[in-house]
């Protein structure tokens, strides 16, 4: 648990720790390009969240990125739900990871 907005954390062995640790389930992914960031709210660069399918990585959902989270989680939650269970929601394009090109 963080307890301080400004923890004490390597960096660098942050990121091989995460590189390693998706790589076992996401082996596409251990390459990718980027750097490890420390951030105590996760977030997309257009500010909305990723609901849905990883493109090219079958079975894994993501269901994060929610900058005010409050406020987005329960309506969405109710709507990939109610996806999930076959009922189209248009909605969810916009915030499918898909979007990004994957």
């Amino acid at each position: 648990m963080i307890s301080s907005l400004e923890p004490s954390v390597d960096a660098a062995a942050s990121e091989t720790n995460l590189r390693q640790a998706v790589g076992r389930f996401l082996p596409s992914l251990k390459d990718a390009p980027g750097t490890w960031s420390r951030c105590p709210v996760a977030f997309t660069g257009d500010r909305l969240p990723l609901v849905g399918p990883v493109p090219g990585a079958e079975g894994i959902y993501l269901f994060s990125g929610f900058s005010n989270p409050f406020a987005l989680m329960p309506p969405l939650a109710r709507r990939y739900a109610h996806h999930l269970t076959g009922q189209a929601d248009p909605l969810l394009a916009g915030v499918s990871p898909a979007r990004f090109g994957g």
